[in-house]
């Protein structure tokens, strides 16, 4: 890795973990006060919306943000393309919306979904403004611009929201919160990208992104519309309760896996790609990830019982095994998105469909499957189909420079096995303390103490890396 690049990566690494990190801390501290304010029907509303403007956000990206980075001679035009592109498919995306919410409304047998879906819906033609100059500072491996803006929208937006919430207005803190966010980081990333748009679009520039972009949307949707089956079917099958119970623990469980994966998708695919055939880089964005999220998964799977009644109160006990079942879903979030950057950056997005395809089969087979029994036993699934896309994402993507499988599992075993000694010894240090707070005080420190001390022992050089990795973006500042 030459200098150049490790060092652009550093500094990508430690802005984008302060950007992932940073708002991950702000979303959940406001979805615990939001939690506690809120009842879970609300949340499952909000979820559905969520779901239908997901989908149509990646519709309109049409993968020409991973396109566009992708591409090392991009001229004006092809940002000007995709631009126009993006807005235009944004429009329509918000016309079908704003049409088809009266009967989804009804489907879901809510009335106030149909307002939400068309206020909320408005994002996804915000958003559209965002996706080039956001690309452009990708480009450039310039995430403390991305960082500060994210948290500055994340921040404004919680703090509307809250008040929102206090005040009594109930599920609209939800959807005032998403659309203000979105709002703010436009002009924001506008400005520090300095990009100016010309009223320019050529099909020969859009046939060389969209070619490329088609797959990854097609890939993504598939992936989303997995989803978004989750949702429609518990919230029409079950209630909105519990579906609110379900992305409660989804969110929770989330935030530690889906925040790695989207630091290591953001940095890692603009350095992997200009590092192609570099397996050293692969491997240590690996073993950081994995020593990072491993612990925390496996923490909250044991203390995951004083964790929910103390921050979210006895009203989301229910969650409790469903957090722990998704704990151990997402924790090999990063290792699946690491993969799949490697496929994009070889080129190859057509395996990376034909793999989310398999994938989706095997996946949705299984939900209709458990559905009937419950939520517990659709995320027992979820687990399922997690360890599935493990085998096969590891075998397709790092065979491409000689680690597949087994040399991966390798490499993850010695974090994977510090880890787990360190969640046991965190559960049997619980079970000599009554007090609930109290338990989770000791063992985060008990914790933190265990998991060094092991990494130590075993000779694990990533805590070195970490601390090296800090340093020299210290120095940078």
């Amino acid at each position: 890795m030459s200098a150049s690049i490790k060092s652009k990566t550093i500094s990508g690494l430690a802005w984008n973990g302060i950007d992932s990190f940073a708002t991950s801390v702000v979303n959940f501290i406001v979805s615990i006060v939001l939690a506690r304010i809120l009842m879970p029907e609300d949340f499952g509303l909000i979820a559905i919306v969520n779901a239908i403007l997901l989908a149509a956000s990646i519709v309109v990206d049409a993968g020409m943000t991973n396109a566009l980075i992708r591409k090392k001679d991009c001229t004006p035009t092809d940002f000007s393309t995709a631009f126009i592109g993006n807005v235009s498919a944004s429009v329509l995306c918000y016309a079908a919306i704003w049409t088809t919410a009266p009967m989804l409304a009804h489907y879901f047998q809510s009335e106030e979904l149909s307002d939400a879906l068309q206020i909320m819906g408005v994002a996804t033609v915000i958003n559209a403004l965002s996706i080039v100059p956001q690309a452009i500072l990708s480009k450039k491996i310039d995430f403390k611009s991305q960082a500060a803006i994210s948290l500055v929208a994340c921040f404004v937006a919680s703090i509307v929201a809250v008040s929102i919430a206090i005040a009594g207005g109930g599920v609209w803190a939800l959807v005032i919160r998403e659309l203000l966010f979105h709002a703010l980081r436009v002009p924001l990333l506008w400005m520090k990208a300095r990009w100016k748009m010309r009223p320019v679009f050529t099909f020969e520039s859009f046939r060389s992104l969209f070619g490329f972009g088609s797959k990854l949307m097609f890939s993504s949707l598939l992936d989303t519309l997995y989803i978004n089956l989750f949702t429609a079917f518990i919230g029409k099958v079950h209630s909105s309760s519990a579906l609110g119970c379900y992305t409660r623990a989804s969110a929770i469980a989330g935030y530690p896996g889906k925040s790695m994966a989207t630091l290591m998708q953001r940095v890692a695919y603009p350095c992997m790609s200009r590092l192609q055939d570099d397996s050293s880089a692969m491997r240590k964005f690996i073993e950081l990830s994995a020593y990072i999220v491993f612990p925390l998964m496996l923490w909250i799977i044991v203390m995951a019982e004083p964790l929910v009644e103390t921050i979210l109160t006895s009203k989301w006990l229910t969650i409790i095994p469903l957090l722990q079942i998704l704990c151990a879903t997402f924790m090999w979030q990063p290792i699946h998105a690491l993969n799949l950057n490697l496929l994009q950056v070889k080129g190859r997005s057509d395996i990376v469909l034909k793999i989310e395809i398999a994938k989706k089969v095997v996946g949705a087979t299984l939900f209709l499957l458990f559905l009937p029994k419950g939520i517990l036993w659709i995320c027992i699934g979820q687990l399922t189909v997690s360890l599935f896309s493990l085998v096969v994402n590891c075998h397709f993507g790092g065979r491409l420079i000689g680690m597949g499988l087994i040399k991966q599992l390798r490499l993850l075993m010695p974090t994977l096995l510090n880890a787990c000694f360190m969640a046991l010894s965190c559960r049997f240090i619980s079970c000599l303390i009554d007090s609930l707070l109290l338990q989770l005080i000791v063992c985060s420190s008990a914790a933190i103490v265990i998991y060094y001390v092991g990494s130590r022992l075993m000779r694990q050089n990533e805590a070195k890396e970490l601390i090296s990795i800090l340093k020299s973006f210290s120095n940078k500042q």
